[in-house]
C-alpha cells in the first residue's frame, strides 16, 4: 500500500495502481526478473526490494530494484 495506491511487480515493471480508480500512476522498467516462484514485493521510500519466499532455486533471497 501506498496511501491510496498499491505497487505490482509484473516481470519487466513495476506499477502503482491507484485503487479507487484503477488506473496506472506510475511505471518504472525494471531488469527482467524470472521467478517462477513466489516473491514479495516491499517498498519503502522510493527503494523497491523483491523477497523470495525461500532461496533455494539460483535467485538470491533478496535482491534490491530501485
Amino acid at each position: 500500500m501506498d496511501g491510496d495506491a498499491v505497487w505490482a511487480l509484473t516481470r519487466k515493471r513495476l506499477v502503482r495502481v491507484d485503487i479507487p480508480t484503477g488506473r496506472r500512476t506510475s511505471t518504472l522498467t525494471i531488469r527482467s526478473d524470472e521467478r517462477t516462484k513466489a516473491a514479495y514485493l516491499w517498498a519503502a521510500d522510493g527503494r523497491f526490494v523483491i523477497v523470495a519466499e525461500d532461496g533455494t532455486d539460483r535467485y538470491p533471497p533478496a535482491v534490491g530494484l530501485h
